[in-house]
């Protein structure tokens, strides 16, 4: 009998894929204008550039891809510059787009 208190070791990694095809599936089924604003240095797995590009690329409708500078924090000071660069991209995406 397996001892139940050992951890698999194969749960989380078919979790992670679970989780990821579910993104795309969610992603790809979006018919309002998107805003993908996306960190170049991404630390955390599943923000990271890459995957945020196979979201975007699965959405049909209309879709804006803005890179920043940084990692996934990064936007946590707002009188930063890169704080400020992103209300403007946010800004200018809304006046477009409502």
């Amino acid at each position: 009998i397996e001892d139940q208190r050992r951890p698999r070791t194969d749960t989380p990694s078919l979790a992670r894929r679970d989780h990821f095809r579910d993104r795309l599936d969610v992603a790809a089924q979006l018919t309002v204008p998107t805003l993908f604003i996306v960190a170049s240095d991404d630390e955390v797995a599943p923000a990271s550039p890459a995957v945020a590009r196979e979201c975007f690329d699965s959405i049909a409708a209309a879709k804006v891809w803005e890179n920043i500078d940084g990692g996934h924090f990064g936007l946590l000071y707002e009188d930063s510059d890169l704080f400020h660069k992103v209300i403007d991209v946010d800004l200018a995406f809304l006046g477009e787009h409502l």
